[in-house]
């Protein structure tokens, strides 16, 4: 039987060609996906060692306030309050800081565009005098309801609202500075540290601490406040009010 010859195969070939630029693409899908899970499981590994850290400052500090009492657990009420701000955000003590001036900044905006409208009350010096005082004039909650109005933000006073929450964070770090310091942010940040030498009016120290917020605030509500506190406060400046 006379032997059969397989007809040449040539490597140059279209076929042969399309079939080896699809092996290629595989290749390369494949590779992206495994760097895109690299990266992922790189993310995953930031967010447990930043779980531990904030593990770490629950101990210790449910440990000093169980101390205080004697070396007993505190009640559910002492618990929430010390565990409360752990769990809202992770914030460095410098970014709170500039954050306290912010709302500093809008709440002396709201008190001085309400006196701009109604000039025969007398001087009302804290955001918490104008919501007690305005239950009692009806000109004061006018003037109160088209500054908020204009400004875009709630003044309903309800626990989970606006006012209460920027003032509430207020309150919890009235012990710290209103300065801030010069401070090097976190590896990964935009931003290489805190603009610092900025005032309020600074479009870049509003976009480093409105990328602070979205980074280090874990509770929505208080995020969303916080953004829009610092929309106020740069718009303001922005508009010369």
């Amino acid at each position: 039987m006379p032997l059969q010859f397989l007809p040449n195969i040539s490597f140059d070939s279209a076929a042969n060609q399309k079939f080896t630029e699809g092996v290629h693409q595989s290749i390369a899908e494949v590779d992206g996906k495994l760097k895109d899970i690299g990266r992922r499981v790189e993310v995953l590994n930031q967010k447990f060692d930043h779980l531990q850290v904030l593990a770490d400052e629950v101990a210790e500090k449910y440990e000093r306030t169980s101390r205080k009492h004697g070396g007993r657990i505190v009640d559910g009420i002492d618990r929430k309050s010390l565990l409360q701000p752990i769990l809202d955000h992770s914030l460095e003590v410098e970014d709170i800081r500039l954050l306290c001036r912010y709302i500093q900044c809008i709440f002396k905006l709201i008190l001085k565009l309400v006196h701009r409208k109604v000039t025969d009350l007398p001087q009302i010096k804290s955001i918490t005098s104008l919501h007690k005082t305005r239950q009692q004039n009806s000109n004061l909650s006018c003037a109160y309801n088209d500054v908020a109005e204009y400004l875009n933000i709630d003044n309903s006073g309800k626990s989970d609202t606006f006012i209460p929450i920027l003032h509430s964070f207020l309150t919890d770090h009235k012990n710290l500075s209103q300065v801030p310091k010069v401070k090097p942010s976190p590896s990964g940040s935009y931003f290489s540290q805190a603009p610092t030498n900025e005032g309020l009016s600074s479009r870049l120290l509003a976009d480093y601490t409105l990328d602070r917020i979205a980074t280090h605030v874990q509770n929505v509500n208080l995020a969303v406040a916080l953004k829009n506190c610092i929309y106020v406060v740069y718009n303001m400046y922005a508009n010369n009010l």
